[in-house]
């Protein structure tokens, strides 16, 4: 059986039906015939133990794997997990390490110049286009008969997630690299919404605001009540790392983003079934006016258009110095370390003024499409296809987030697994958790080739307040969460020509425009905003995207 974008009922319940181990070993005994024909593809194969055994191959081999590299990885070639499935499998990995800051540059550079390629790109900031690109070049292998005959653990998720199966080929059913893969609500709903108890408490509100007027209501109070004691009308009511994040958070009140956020601009609109425009829809319009509001009142914190990085830091002093009343991001980490416990997610989405009453901001179970890709030159291209598949169960996952059982982690009273304390201990006084986790296993960063799950994963996500809001929010959440669609590469070259005029050049500059209130939003302005987008080529954009939603449905 091969993974094609198209997969017919009868393949999906052949492979429902055959043991996966024993039609894996139907593949390797064809892949041993074609062999006989290729001496060098033999000795690979005769060095290579039947899938599910351990060690992977019977005499040790070396990969060259290029890696992006986290800040907190400072030892990245040496970190726990990666020795002890040395031992594992008999493979042991060169890692051309590179900070992720220049991963893209240097990457680009070794495929320009077609020489001296590593075996394998780890998490190397591969997105979509670049996958097709480079695959369709020939410098990454095709690799949809490696997960045939020698991925069974991976093969298995592409069954049981539509959207994973749906997003990995090609326009031609080709596939050339392996994504992220994320079964884990905690993570995949970004951002939440988190309201300052303390605040609520000290001005006497009792109840989690379930409206966007009740929330709206719930900031005004914050700023006029004192929320925070100190004499003065200072507390910020909203924040968040950026705009973009304070829109996603509230699409679901509007109705907009309501098949995820993956394609991040474009819906299902459910009075036509068709697919809508989000940035030219009303509804958008009307979720710009509440946000505006909250900006001209200074209940949104008038630092949100500064850079990330800088408006970060500047969150942190903030709350250390109690102003901020509501958090929208993933988790708390924006939050100085003593206001953390102060706050507690909303728990069910805000009805906004349609009667929508959803929260929008997921991501589907493809976290990321170029976590992996195999090089054209790999020598051993089915033992890194047994290395990784390794990853992606269920077994796996758990090294792969939490290191040795006994070692470094245990399993409580409660089922949950849990780093053991000593290894979290750090002759540092600098290092914070995720730098001396980053020792232990190499998950930081996240978009590695792995199945990531709630049981194992330690990030910051999995704290108590974040963990619970993601839960109660998952209730509200789309049925249907949509991946990347299905384009040739002239589409795609032809929308990112596209997106570079009217997201990167209009979309980005006017909208911050309208939530200040530099560009009033009325009826005028409006239509004007509206008629530009169609002057750019809106109408041509959007028959691409249909084109591409077309193969994903049938894919």
């Amino acid at each position: 059986m091969k993974i094609h974008h198209r997969i017919t009922a009868l393949m999906l319940s052949a492979l429902m039906i055959v043991p996966i181990l024993g039609g894996c070993q139907r593949k390797i005994t064809a892949a041993g015939a074609k062999a006989n024909l290729d001496p060098a593809a033999k000795q690979r194969l005769e060095n290579l133990n039947p899938n599910g055994e351990f060690p992977i191959v019977k005499q040790p081999i070396t990969l060259k794997f290029m890696v992006g590299q986290h800040e907190y990885q400072k030892d990245y070639a040496n970190i726990l997990v990666w020795g002890e499935y040395e031992k594992k499998t008999n493979i042991h990995i060169d890692w051309n390490v590179v900070p992720n800051a220049s991963i893209k540059e240097k990457r680009n550079l070794v495929l320009a110049s077609g020489q001296d390629l590593p075996d394998g790109f780890y998490r190397c900031s591969f997105g979509s286009k670049d996958v097709q690109k480079y695959g369709e070049q020939g410098l990454f292998l095709k690799i949809n008969d490696l997960i045939d005959s020698y991925m069974p653990n991976f093969k298995k998720l592409t069954t049981s997630m539509d959207s994973v199966r749906k997003s990995l080929p090609d326009a031609e059913g080709n596939i050339y690299a392996l994504p992220a893969i994320q079964d884990a609500p905690e993570v995949q709903m970004h951002p939440k919404l988190f309201i300052n108890k303390k605040f609520m408490d000290k001005i006497g509100v009792k109840k989690l605001p379930t409206t966007t007027d009740e929330f709206y209501e719930l900031c005004k109070a914050m700023r006029d009540k004192d929320a925070n004691g100190n004499g003065k009308a200072d507390e910020i009511a909203l924040t968040s790392n950026s705009w973009g994040t304070i829109l996603r958070g509230l699409y679901g009140a509007y109705g907009l983003q309501n098949k995820g956020y993956r394609n991040a601009n474009v819906d299902l609109d459910p009075k036509t079934n068709k697919l809508r425009f989000i940035p030219t829809a009303p509804e958008f319009r009307q979720l710009l006016e509440y946000v505006h509001k909250m900006y001209a009142e200074k209940l949104l914190d008038n630092d949100i258009f500064q850079p990330s990085a800088t408006l970060n830091t500047n969150i942190i002093a903030k709350s250390s110095m109690d102003l901020v009343g509501g958090l929208m991001y993933i988790n708390l980490v924006l939050l100085s370390n003593d206001k953390m416990n102060d706050f507690t997610g909303i728990e069910e989405a805000l009805k906004g003024p349609n009667g929508d009453k959803q929260w929008n901001a997921i991501m589907a179970n493809n976290a990321t499409k170029g976590a992996f890709a195999f090089s054209k030159t790999n020598p051993y291209p089915e033992a890194t296809a047994r290395w990784l598949d390794y990853w992606y169960s269920d077994e796996g996952s758990r090294m792969f987030y939490l290191g040795v059982e006994g070692k470094t982690y245990f399993k409580d009273t409660d089922g949950k697994y849990k780093f053991k304390p000593e290894v979290l201990k750090s002759n540092d006084p600098g290092q914070n958790y995720d730098a001396i986790v980053s020792t232990i296993t190499p998950f930081a960063g996240g978009g590695n080739p792995t199945l990531l799950l709630s049981k194992y994963f330690t990030g910051n996500e999995m704290a108590d307040v974040p963990a619970k809001a993601a839960k109660d929010l998952y209730k509200y959440a789309p049925k249907e969460v949509w991946d990347y669609f299905i384009y040739t590469t002239d589409e795609m070259d032809r929308m990112a020509s596209l997106e570079a005029d009217m997201l990167t050049g209009y979309y980005n500059n006017v909208v911050p425009e309208f939530i200040s209130g530099k560009r009033p939003i009325n009826d005028q302005t409006w239509n004007d905003y509206v008629a530009q987008y169609d002057k750019m080529g809106l109408s041509e954009y959007m028959e691409i995207y249909n084109r591409g939603y077309e193969r994903y449905k049938k894919a």
